[in-house]
């Protein structure tokens, strides 16, 4: 049997139901509905030919490694400018076989 106290306990659950669901559900329901997409990128971030992307991560760009007696000396692909100032370097440095390779891009 029920005695009064459960009846208690019952009319308390519901009072705060009442007190602090009411305001809680009537903030939600005028809400706009939120918009979720699923694996966005910022555009402007990441857009396909942004500067602020690696040059071998561009799509179509022209990229160029610097090889120097057989090695390849660069970690990551260069710019051509990049890749001409760097051969450069190694000439002035007293390599004679110092090849800059245009490496295929994305």
């Amino acid at each position: 049997m029920i005695d009064i106290l459960s009846y208690g306990m019952i009319a308390g659950a519901a009072i705060l139901a009442l007190v602090y669901g009411l305001p809680a559900w009537l903030v939600y329901r005028k809400r706009p509905p939120v918009r979720v997409i699923v694996n966005a990128r910022p555009p402007w971030l990441y857009d396909e030919n942004h500067i602020d992307r690696p040059t071998y991560q561009r799509k179509g760009a022209r990229v160029y490694s610097v090889w120097v007696d057989g090695s390849e000396v660069n970690d990551y692909y260069l710019t051509e400018k990049q890749a001409e100032n760097l051969a450069f370097e190694y000439e002035i440095d007293g390599y004679e076989n110092v090849t800059i390779r245009k490496e295929k891009g994305e």
